[in-house]
């Protein structure tokens, strides 16, 4: 899933550790090593999703409410570092490639790969990619 489109990304929320992983580029490892020892959160078991993730340790108390992490906030922390890492060929390292999107129009993109413009607009919309705040 790596460098999709937003018009084509799932809601990251009902993303998997294997989802992420293949999102990301990295090893289901390599998402568990940054979750305990960046964010201080025990690992992701590989069925849960990050939704479900994310309430298993509100209620373990790795996530109080004056943290107010969402799920969100823990997919941003992963893709931020996931895609700033400079590949040095070690696990969970990733380089990211553009695949020239921004060159399409929305109704040419979905063209392209086979979907219906009013699902990619859908998609699209329900995207934020960090630009806003409404998650």
């Amino acid at each position: 899933m790596r460098g999709k489109s937003p018009i084509l990304q799932p809601e990251p929320d009902k993303m998997t550790l294997s989802e992420l992983a293949e999102h990301f580029g990295v090893s289901e490892t390599a998402i568990n090593n940054y979750l305990k020892g960046q964010l201080g959160l025990e690992p992701m078991n590989a069925t849960e999703t990050l939704e479900y993730y994310k309430h298993r340790m509100e209620e373990e108390g790795y996530i109080t409410d004056e943290e107010k992490m969402g799920t969100w906030d823990i997919y941003y922390a992963l893709r931020d570092h996931f895609q700033s890492v400079e590949s040095g060929g070690s696990e969970g390292t990733s380089v990211i490639k553009g695949q020239g999107y921004g060159r399409y129009t929305v109704s040419e993109l979905a063209e392209k790969e086979g979907i219906d413009v009013d699902k990619a607009v859908e998609n699209l919309q329900n995207s934020c990619w960090g630009h806003c705040r409404h998650r």
